[in-house]
């Protein structure tokens, strides 16, 4: 098996990787170090830290990658399942999109399963991934990594578990385990031509 393996400290115990890591992050269980010390710097330069914060809505905006910005695409809100699913796309060209209709295929070696939803509205979305040991976690923006739903349940299928506000499925996909294989960004980098 290629999953992850869950360990919610690697995420939850530095504050700066907590802070500065979302769930898509958390999905393609990737940590930047740049990113990270950038979250440093502006907790530690409170000045700097405030005059930025209000450019966002949510003060660690800033700093979280979103699918397809490491590959220079971006798409705004209200979010539809299909960019963002083609933002994953470019982000890790050897992924592929499952569908919506069951996890059970096959999981090749050095993959492994991760699964999108957004929000009725299109106000945001939210990943999963699947662990070594069978179950799935998440990690909700500057929240804790956590591997239980919002009733407080472990989930076995995070198509069949309380996701909060996030009600609309738009699929599982197959993500490569190597790093190398897989890019992230929290700024729109330019088009490779």
């Amino acid at each position: 098996m290629s999953e992850p393996i869950y360990e919610p400290n690697k995420w939850n115990k530095n504050k700066y990787i907590l802070k500065s890591h979302n769930c898509y992050m958390y999905a393609l269980n990737k940590i930047d170090k740049k990113i990270m010390n950038t979250c440093k710097k502006y907790i530690r330069n409170k000045k700097t830290f405030k005059k930025n914060r209000k450019k966002f809505k949510n003060k660690w905006d800033f700093l979280w990658s979103r699918p397809g910005k490491a590959g220079g695409y971006s798409f705004s809100k209200p979010y539809v399942c299909k960019d963002v699913i083609r933002g994953i796309l470019i982000d890790c060209p050897k992924s592929k999109y499952m569908g919506t209709k069951t996890m059970n295929f096959k999981c090749p070696k050095k993959f492994y399963r991760i699964a999108l939803f957004q929000t009725k509205i299109g106000k945001d979305y939210h990943f999963y991934r699947q662990d070594k040991n069978g179950m799935w976690s998440h990690k909700n923006g500057w929240r804790k990594a956590t591997n239980k739903d919002c009733d407080g349940k472990l989930i076995a299928d995070p198509k069949y578990s309380n996701n909060g506000i996030y009600k609309v499925f738009c699929g599982y996909f197959l993500v490569p385990n190597d790093s190398n294989k897989k890019k992230m960004s929290n700024i729109t980098r330019k088009k490779k031509k």
